[in-house]
């Protein structure tokens, strides 16, 4: 989604900007209310500057729609019902060269919407319900050549899209989006159509990709996508939106996987993810009262998105992958000595949504168990649900060779929902740890949501049996924190703790029956007189 604000720039003769085009290093704004095409050099988006202006009451009352090919920009008035074409080669001083006003109330009535393909102009004309589709080989004089009217699926027809032989008419107040076969530019024809009341409420901006359209709809508060690939039965195939992230949508425009939105109530650009057409997803909005109140006509380029509202345009940056992906390890490892028993497990990972990791345990010591302390740290940026299960093989130097096997079995509480079984825990998406002694130390995460941490700190030590263990949940995605207790399981530990007393004991047995041995040995084969 866009994340921040790149550029602004505000100026009074932008004042009541409708639309936006860009070419090029310049961006070109026409003004709604005071009939004004501005052209900004964008070379530094950090720094946009106006460089040229061009003020036209007659062929450009009401700017409402503005398309740049060329050296030429064309502009539709919404009140003097025309299209204007402009010089804007040196953008210093932007020249109109020709125009067609069809005023008072003639087909470009209430002039809305507009395209430009190959050699002719499209106008989609709201009071009029019509499509008006002009010759603009000679720009100074365009002239029309082809006129529909259609007062069921053309009603308050707000924008066009041409793609080859056909023409996209939405129109707002039917919910419609109209195929038009306009290979005989001189005889328009509806050849298909599509209705939705409900998602597709008040179409106001239209674009393509493919075979597919993708609406605006200002009063369903959506983008709605529709399949195109058959001219005479185009089809919805979702929407996506709704208030309050999307509230009375206007402006649209569509670069590779993704859709931006202007939402003229909620001050805010939204990001629409459509690499799949049949199931849209959101991806965020950057919002600002402060720049992006009332937005209204959207585009992008290469590298940013632009946006114009009140007198302003806006530029920021486009849309980053909201998905990331981590791999980190978990390492384990443990210790035995003559005077205690250590076992310390250290476990570190960012967010993740599955984790499986092996780790491998050797000691090698002789060994006289007094005391036993178990100390787990685990850290993660944000742990959803975990499973952990350790068991750990030590192999002992001495003519005795044993094996200790220590299961640890933890519960963990939190105020997230979070639940351990051997170390489990749980919040709201499940996650699944699983560690297994011996083996190399491997961890996979999948990354879902950054930014988030848990810091788990659990300590027992023996002979005070009692464990208490806190555990801090600092920020789900909402920022939420949980506090968790820890206790283990008492008898098992006791039984694994007398296990080992009862091998240390065998041990030393052993060791001292053996040692009696060769001493009553020794002393066997001593000549007279001698002593040990």
């Amino acid at each position: 989604m866009p994340t921040s604000t790149t550029g602004v720039l505000t100026d009074a003769l932008m004042d009541g900007a409708s639309d936006v085009a860009v070419s090029g290093s310049y961006a070109y704004v026409v003004s709604y209310d005071t009939d004004t095409l501005s052209i900004v050099d964008i070379s530094d988006p950090a720094n946009p500057t106006k460089v040229g202006s061009l003020v036209d009451s007659t062929d450009m009352d009401a700017a409402q729609a503005i398309k740049v090919v060329g050296n030429y920009a064309y502009v539709i008035g919404y009140n003097s019902d025309s299209l204007a074409i402009v010089d804007v080669s040196n953008p210093a001083s932007p020249t109109k060269v020709g125009s067609l006003n069809t005023s008072p109330s003639g087909d470009m009535n209430g002039a809305h919407g507009l395209d430009v393909a190959g050699n002719y102009a499209y106008v989609a004309s709201r009071l009029k319900s019509s499509l008006t589709i002009i010759d603009v080989t000679d720009k100074t004089n365009p002239t029309q050549v082809g006129y529909l009217w259609d007062g069921t699926r053309f009603t308050w027809a707000r924008d066009v899209a041409v793609s080859g032989n056909y023409a996209y008419v939405v129109a707002s107040s039917s919910s419609y989006v109209a195929v038009v076969d306009v290979s005989d530019p001189t005889t328009p024809a509806i050849v298909g159509a599509v209705q939705d009341t409900t998602n597709m409420g008040g179409a106001w901006a239209i674009a393509l990709s493919g075979n597919t359209a993708f609406v605006a709809a200002q009063s369903g508060d959506n983008i709605v996508s529709v399949d195109i690939s058959t001219a005479a039965s185009p089809s919805v195939q979702d929407h996506q939106g709704g208030s309050p992230v999307m509230n009375d949508v206007r402006g649209l425009a569509i670069d590779g996987s993704t859709a931006y939105v202007s939402s003229l109530l909620t001050d805010s650009v939204v990001a629409v993810d459509i690499s799949d057409p049949t199931s849209m997803q959101m991806q965020g909005s950057f919002v600002s009262s402060t720049n992006l109140a009332n937005p209204l006509g959207i585009t992008v380029d290469t590298n940013n998105v632009y946006v114009v509202s009140d007198d302003k345009l806006v530029i920021m940056d486009k849309c980053t992958a909201s998905t990331t992906t981590s791999t980190t390890s978990a390492s384990t490892s443990t210790s035995l000595t003559t005077t205690d028993s250590t076992l310390t497990m250290t476990s570190t990972s960012s967010t993740f949504t599955t984790i499986t990791s092996t780790s491998s345990l050797s000691t090698s010591t002789s060994i006289s168990t007094t005391e036993t302390t178990a100390t787990v740290t685990s850290t993660s940026s944000m742990s959803t649900s975990s499973t952990s299960t350790s068991s750990s093989s030590a192999t002992l130097s001495t003519t005795l060779s044993t094996t200790v096997s220590t299961t640890l079995s933890t519960t963990l509480s939190t105020t997230a929902s979070t639940s351990v079984s051997s170390l489990t825990s749980t919040t709201s998406t499940p996650v699944t740890s699983t560690s297994t002694l011996p083996g190399p130390a491997t961890e996979t995460n999948n990354n879902e949501s950054a930014g988030d941490s848990t810091n788990v700190t659990n300590e027992t030590s023996l002979p005070d049996i009692e464990t208490s263990t806190t555990s801090i949940v600092a920020g789900d995605s909402f920022g939420e924190d949980a506090t968790a207790t820890t206790s283990f399981d008492v008898p098992l530990f006791l039984l694994v703790v007398g296990g080992v007393a009862v091998v240390v004991a065998l041990v030393l047995l052993g060791y001292l029956t053996l040692r009696r041995q060769a001493q009553q040995g020794d002393s066997s084969q001593l000549p007279a007189g001698s002593s040990v």
